[in-house]
C-alpha cells in the first residue's frame, strides 16, 4: 500500500488592482508613486514602525487611473486590512477601493466585465 502526497503550489506575489480616491487631488495627479506612497502609510499606522515584512510595489497603473500593486502572498490580507482602514493621507480624506486580488499579474489586469457592444456586427 503506497500513500501518495499531494503538495500545492502557493504564488510567490499577490497582485491587487487598487482605485485610490483623495479628496482635493484630481485623479490626473495620481500616479504610481502616490499609490505606493499611500500603500506604505496605510501600512505605517496600521503595523507602526514593524511595517509588513517584504516588499510592497506599485508595478503598473490602468487607463482608468486604478493601480496594480505587487505584495508577497503571505503578506496580501495585511496590506489589504490596512488600505481598507485607510482614511486620510497628507491631511485629505481618501478612499482606496480594493478592485481585485488574485496570484498572478494577468488575472488582475483584465477588467473583468463583458461590453456586449465590443461584439455587436454592425449592419
Amino acid at each position: 500500500m503506497s500513500i501518495e502526497f499531494k503538495t500545492t503550489l502557493k504564488p510567490t506575489y499577490c497582485y491587487m488592482r487598487l482605485h485610490l480616491s483623495i479628496e482635493n487631488i484630481p485623479s490626473t495627479f495620481l500616479d504610481l508613486r502616490m499609490y505606493k506612497s499611500v500603500a506604505l502609510s496605510a501600512i505605517r499606522e496600521m503595523y507602526g514602525d514593524v511595517g509588513l515584512p517584504g516588499t510592497v510595489d506599485a508595478i503598473e497603473m490602468m487607463d482608468d487611473k486604478s493601480a496594480i500593486m505587487r505584495v508577497p502572498f503571505e503578506k496580501a490580507t495585511e496590506l489589504r486590512n490596512a488600505l481598507v482602514f485607510k482614511s486620510k493621507f497628507d491631511g485629505n480624506e481618501c478612499v482606496v477601493r480594493v478592485i481585485k486580488v488574485a496570484g498572478n499579474l494577468i488575472s488582475v489586469q483584465s477588467s473583468g466585465c463583458f461590453d456586449e457592444s465590443e461584439f455587436q456586427t454592425k449592419e
